[in-house]
């Protein structure tokens, strides 16, 4: 899930805009199947004009395994919930 939020004052078909490229942007990045977008809404802004959310779904696992095959080896310890992830695929990988 992403929020997208405007400057206050921008209008909806700004959001409109900005989101429509988001989700052309983010439909393109690795592992993501599709992207839900809704404008005038946030789950943390609740409703404006200047505000949005996108809900990304993930290819199924098996996919994003293939993926992150392709990591660079020489990454630092993970520092996020998300690099977790990554290691953690890419250390059962090499257990199959």
């Amino acid at each position: 899930m992403c929020n997208i939020e405007l400057h206050n004052g921008a209008t909806l078909s700004r959001t409109n805009e900005v989101i429509s490229q988001f989700q052309k942007d983010i439909i393109n990045i690795k592992g993501i199947r599709s992207a839900f977008v809704v404008s005038g809404f946030s789950l943390m802004s609740g409703m404006g004009e200047n505000c949005g959310l996108c809900f990304a779904q993930l290819e199924h696992w098996d996919k994003r395994a293939e993926w992150a095959k392709e990591y660079p080896k020489n990454r630092p310890e993970p520092t996020s919930p998300e690099e977790n992830i990554i290691q953690a695929v890419l250390q059962k990988n090499k257990m199959d």
